[in-house]
């Protein structure tokens, strides 16, 4: 039967790449192939799109799928061999170069244990600016003079330390305060419009408005009565604990700052603290004079 339109699949040839192989650990040039998708018309594709990528080792040959998003360019075999490995890195998969720069500078400033202690701690944090920003300091560590190695070795600790401490409290923030009340108060409204005089309950906009009413008023009481919650528990749970483990609030509040939103669809430990993070900054700047007072007597 001959059929006009109807789906079409194949494997395409994309080109070339430097890649890591996983068989044989060399980096060498990989045929990157691709599983196509879509459909035609009379046999001419009108829309394709690409599934599945994997790639073929040119030393041994084995087939290992890998990621298509991670490459800048992909030559063609005639390019791509005409080129060395480093130079091949540099146009299709400079991302991979870096790796390997990287993995051999730590190999090199391995016997020094500010280093090694540095880059366990940045390796500590969560992917954000902060973890950029160190992890560029870093990779400059012997560029650094004596001083910048310091600080940098400094902040690096007391932000880890502020990230343990972070995971070990974001359970104890009293998230569900406030939700039994705010329900109350909503049901509350709902039921008083059925108080009302019938002459007015019956109109549409009374009916509208007292439907919409009742959620609203629950809500801002539930968010006001959370917001009062957490910041009596920064108070009196936070900030007492972050003193007995020797946190940096500077150093806590800078954390805050740089977690990113808590999403839906994935379940995080550290999501009461990116939920309620500021709320509990918030408190912890009306606390600063206090918490400064306590450190200075501290180390002193």
């Amino acid at each position: 039967m001959f059929f006009i339109w109807g789906p079409q699949s194949g494997v395409r040839d994309l080109g070339v790449v430097a890649e890591l192989c996983p068989q044989c650990a060399y980096v060498m040039p990989c045929r990157v192939f691709g599983k196509v998708e879509g459909a035609h018309i009379f046999f001419i594709p009108v829309a394709s799109g690409v599934t599945e990528v994997a790639a073929i080792c040119s030393h041994c040959q084995k087939r290992f799928r890998c990621d298509i998003n991670r490459y800048k360019a992909m030559l063609s075999e005639f390019d791509a061999f005409s080129l060395t490995v480093d130079e091949l890195l540099d146009q299709t998969n400079p991302s991979l170069k870096a790796r390997i720069e990287w993995s051999r500078k730590c190999e090199e400033l391995g016997d020094d244990p500010r280093f090694t202690q540095t880059l366990r701690s940045v390796d500590e944090l969560r992917p954000g600016l902060l973890m950029t920003r160190l992890s560029k300091e870093l990779r400059r560590w012997d560029q650094l003079d004596e001083a910048q190695r310091a600080n940098l070795t400094r902040e690096s600790s007391e932000l880890a330390r502020a990230m343990k401490f972070a995971l070990s409290i974001s359970t104890q923030v009293p998230e569900n305060a406030g939700c039994a009340i705010g329900f109350l108060i909503c049901l509350a409204v709902w039921g008083a419009a059925f108080v009302v005089p019938a002459s007015i309950s019956k109109s549409n906009g009374f009916v509208l408005g007292a439907a919409l009413a009742g959620p609203l008023l629950g809500s801002v009481v539930y968010q006001f009565i959370v917001s009062h919650q957490v910041r009596q528990w920064t108070r009196e749970v936070l900030v007492p604990e972050g003193r007995k483990s020797g946190i940096s609030f500077q150093h806590f509040v800078s954390l805050l700052e740089d977690l990113s939103p808590a999403r839906t669809r994935s379940a995080d430990v550290l999501d009461p603290l990116k939920e309620y993070g500021q709320t509990i900054r918030e408190e912890l700047a009306t606390l600063e004079v206090s918490i400064d007072r306590h450190n200075s007597e501290s180390s002193s």
